[in-house]
């Protein structure tokens, strides 16, 4: 009697350590697919959407090599929706953000490459704006775009922010002296030497004479 009450007992403390086991492995099982999803969801989705979003953009293109590694990544991901389990979670999530950071780096450099003479222009001729302020809402889609991960509504904003600015650069009509001296102008090394025939000719054509203002430059006497 008694060694069968032991028996009993035995079976009840060996389903209950395997029940103990299963609930383990549940749990474990739980916590990787809540971060593959969260992984998925937060950083490889923006990354489609993005790449999604710019293909209305002309003249860029990211690298084959990251390309390529993306594409071994979706492939990967694929693979874990078929097999409905995820293997390695961490070395999943850690190639998920590392693509995700030289996407971002890839992109701005581009952006800036793109853009850089056109913003340089702008920049110039923010502070003789009109009270429109157009330019600072130009350069301010211009900057937002750079941002990464994008969507659909950033780069529209930006496609017609940029010919917003082409339009704007083609109203002021620059040449190379003026883009010269406006340069002068931002750095605050403009003199009255620079006022050639050229330059007051362009800002009295652009009504442009309560924008500018003269000072007096301190002369430094060494002793």
């Amino acid at each position: 009697m008694l060694q069968q009450e032991l028996q009993v007992c035995v079976s009840l403390i060996d389903e209950l350590q395997a029940n103990r086991e299963r609930k383990k492995d549940n749990e474990s099982v739980a916590k990787k697919n809540t971060a593959f999803f969260d992984t998925y969801n937060l950083c490889l989705v923006p990354i489609l959407n993005s790449i999604k979003a710019i293909r209305t953009l002309k003249n860029f293109q990211f690298s084959s090599s990251l390309l390529e590694d993306f594409r071994r990544l979706i492939l990967l991901t694929e693979s874990f929706f078929q097999k409905k389990a995820v293997s390695d979670i961490f070395n999943y999530k850690k190639e998920v953000s590392k693509l995700n950071d030289r996407f971002a780096v890839e992109w701005k450099a581009g952006r800036i490459s793109d853009d850089q003479e056109m913003m340089q222009k702008l920049n110039m001729l923010k502070p003789l704006q009109s009270e429109k302020r157009e330019i600072t809402q130009v350069l301010y889609c211009f900057n937002a775009i750079n941002n990464w991960p994008i969507n659909a509504q950033a780069v529209e904003n930006y496609i017609f922010a940029k010919e917003k600015a082409r339009q704007v650069l083609s109203e002021m009509n620059l040449d190379a002296d003026i883009e010269v001296f406006l340069q002068k102008v931002s750095e605050r090394k403009a003199t009255l030497a620079d006022l050639d025939n050229n330059i007051l000719a362009w800002i009295k054509r652009e009504c442009l004479e309560e924008r500018f203002s003269l000072g007096v430059k301190e002369l430094k006497i060494g002793v």
